[in-house]
């Protein structure tokens, strides 16, 4: 530990991990004269005197703490309450440290694992990377870079990190609402409770205030900025967000709709799981929303034709005419076809190193993870602890060497040898082998915090249309596991889902990676050729409602990436992988099977960029307040198709003119299901 006396600044996590320390090893609480006078990142900087700037440092940390669900108790002075000089403050390890009566089975902690990476994109990144870390504290072992299932439920819309702030510290949210029918968005004052997934849309569920009743609202629908605070407001009873969501999914009951499908098409394979099939071969849906209802329907061209109710026929038609009539005659924009091998094939964002974005909090979390690991574990290659908590193995030896010399304040106020963590330092320097020789103060592994835990039970939910039964099981016990570790806290989640029905293609592909096992299957591609297929599968990946299987394809020769909804008959076979393909889960390689690349040009709503982020769309210029240029590299004029089915209506491509046919003949051909 350095001495009080050093003048270096420490680092925000060494500070606050420091002060976890001291405050857990003091049953009778320090006072803040103690804290500044003696802990590590304070002690370097107090003068004896008052200093404003350490006092708010110390409730910066101290609400940092509460984001990580250590909250500080704090003792008033019998002498004089209300005097925080006076104040005593304290961690208590029955809050900070899992309860013991609280165990994870293994297969329990695997599926944990996974929920956590169900957030490695959107808003709840954060909570996703900290819940994972408590997890491999707990036990897990899960070697991530080698599973290849991969829901993604991350919050992509813009909005929804202003509104997890909100709800998260209680405070009001105003924003402008476009309600369909309304020419201009309307303007709401919200008390927002919880942001909860159906239909694959995300939706937040409000208090709203100037109509004094909960309310709930499609996040896709709010324009602009979500102005946050500063006034608080008191939340409801409990269970009014559940009961707002119970009203809104009894909508489907009530809201039907009528629609024929066409036999071995995307639209039946999707639709089939949500609808009721009639003796005529009609299909009867239920929605909560007519109007996504019809935005969905009309991506499906050709494939679906609605019958009842009118509105919804005609909004449908509606969507299609536009789509044909911006599509109709010349662009504004030409490309030439790129070599794949020169192409940018991701499906979304670039992956990041793997700490790139290690914050202050999260290393803090990292420090507490690490302690029980290694109690349990013993000594561990570095290079193994770095794969088993994603980190790089330079960050990670940063935080052991401080680890080894971290601890608390003795009784003179001063960090004494037997007050301090200690490692083995020469098989650390000599063979890079991390080993625990003394522990202090952390003796399990930290309490999931209430986003985390929120995170994890709807990562649990997302992996359902996964999982056989018996692993299903497995699921549910572990998100009941997480809710008896709350502490107290309130019952009332931050986010919640409702399940997608479960796919038996998705479930047989998933069992084929866990097994490594080849997989036959028949496939219609962009061009609508069905083709039989043996595959040796890598990774599945979900982009919104849509899941992608990336294989080797025995038959080509090659690499492909497959979607999940247009594979039919699929088979997991007797035959193991061999390994053929690069194997590398995390490295989901697009859309496009073609060795030719187009890169295409397009004008798409600012409210539609969640729904084609499986196609890397990459933005190059604001058209005005609500849309923006792109660019996205398609496999085949027919993949522009497909660009368009994700967001019918506010998607136009610009460019080349082959892909610009390409749709305009699709809507056309869809338009003439109506004109029959």
């Amino acid at each position: 530990m350095a001495s009080a006396g050093a003048k270096r600044r420490v680092p925000g996590e060494r500070r606050v991990f420091s002060l976890v320390l001291a405050l857990l090893a003091s049953p009778q609480g320090l006072t803040r004269r103690e804290i500044f006078s003696a802990v590590y990142g304070y002690a370097d900087r107090y003068s004896g005197d008052a200093d404003a700037a350490l006092e708010r440092q110390f409730e910066r940390d101290k609400s940092q703490l509460r984001d990580l669900g250590i909250p500080i108790e704090t003792l008033d002075s019998p002498l004089e309450s209300g005097n925080n000089q006076l104040t005593r403050y304290r961690i208590s390890k029955r809050v900070l440290q899992m309860p013991p009566e609280v165990r994870f089975t293994a297969d329990e902690l695997a599926l944990l694992r996974l929920a956590a990476l169900a957030w490695r994109e959107g808003s709840l990144t954060a909570e996703s990377r900290r819940s994972a870390m408590k997890v491999e504290a707990l036990g897990a072992g899960l070697d991530v870079q080698h599973v290849g299932i991969a829901p993604r439920i991350g919050i992509p819309e813009p909005t929804a990190p202003a509104l997890q702030r909100a709800i998260d510290e209680r405070l009001v949210a105003r924003f402008s609402y476009r309600v369909p029918g309304h020419d201009a968005p309307l303007l709401r004052r919200v008390a927002p409770l919880r942001l909860h997934r159906a239909e694959s849309r995300w939706h937040l569920v409000a208090h709203d205030l100037e109509r004094d009743a909960e309310r709930v609202f499609l996040l896709s629908r709010i324009v602009g900025e979500v102005r946050v605070g500063p006034e608080p407001f008191t939340p409801p009873g409990p269970g009014s967000a559940d009961a707002a969501i119970a009203r809104m999914l009894e909508l489907a009951a009530t809201q039907r709709a009528t629609v024929r499908v066409r036999p071995g098409s995307i639209a039946e394979a999707r639709l089939g799981a949500r609808g009721d099939a009639s003796a005529d071969g009609l299909l009867e849906l239920g929605t909560i929303d007519f109007r996504e209802l019809a935005v969905e329907l009309a991506g499906y061209g050709g494939e679906v034709a609605v019958f009842d109710p009118p509105e919804l026929r005609q909004s449908v038609m509606t969507i299609l005419s536009e789509v044909r009539e911006a599509h109709a005659g010349a662009g504004s924009g030409a490309a030439e076809p790129v070599p794949s091998e020169a192409a940018d094939r991701g499906p979304g964002p670039a992956s990041a190193p793997r700490d790139a974005r290690l914050n202050a909090p999260e290393r803090v979390v990292l420090l507490l993870s690490l302690v029980p690991y290694l109690r349990e574990h013993g000594e561990t290659p570095l290079a193994k602890l770095a794969a088993t908590f994603e980190v790089e193995p330079e960050t990670l030896r940063d935080l052991i060497e401080f680890l080894g010399t971290a601890g608390v304040p003795g009784e003179t106020g001063t960090y004494q040898d037997e007050d301090l963590f200690d490692i083995d330092w020469d098989a650390l320097e000599r063979e890079d082998l991390v080993r625990l020789t003394r522990v202090v103060a952390v003796d399990d592994a930290p309490r999931f915090a209430a986003g985390e835990r929120a995170a994890l039970i709807a990562g649990l939910h997302s992996l359902f249309p996964l999982l056989p039964e018996a692993e299903r099981a497995h699921a549910r016990s572990a998100a009941e596991k997480l809710g008896a570790a709350a502490a107290g806290e309130p019952a009332e989640s931050p986010i919640s889902i409702t399940a997608d029905p479960a796919d038996a293609g998705v479930r047989r592909a998933a069992e084929a990676i866990e097994t490594r096992h080849r997989l036959r299957f028949s496939y219609r591609d962009l061009r609508g050729s069905e083709s039989d297929r043996t595959v040796e599968p890598v990774a599945l990946t979900q982009y919104g409602s849509a899941w992608y299987l990336r294989a080797f394809c025995l038959d080509r020769l090659s690499e492909r990436t497959f979607l999940v909804d247009a594979m039919r008959d699929v088979e997991v076979l007797d035959e193991p992988v061999r390994a053929l393909a690069s194997g590398a889960a995390g490295g989901f390689r697009g859309l496009g099977p073609d060795d030719v690349e187009i890169e295409a040009t397009a004008v798409v709503h600012a409210a539609a960029f969640p729904r084609i982020q499986a196609f890397a769309p990459h933005a190059v210029a604001e058209v005005d307040g609500e849309r923006r240029r792109v660019i996205v590299r398609l496999s085949h004029p027919s993949a522009a198709v497909r660009l368009v089915q994700a967001a019918p209506g506010d998607v136009t491509l610009e460019g080349p003119e082959s892909a610009r046919r390409a749709i305009h003949a699709w809507a056309d051909a869809a338009l003439g299901e109506y004109d029959a």
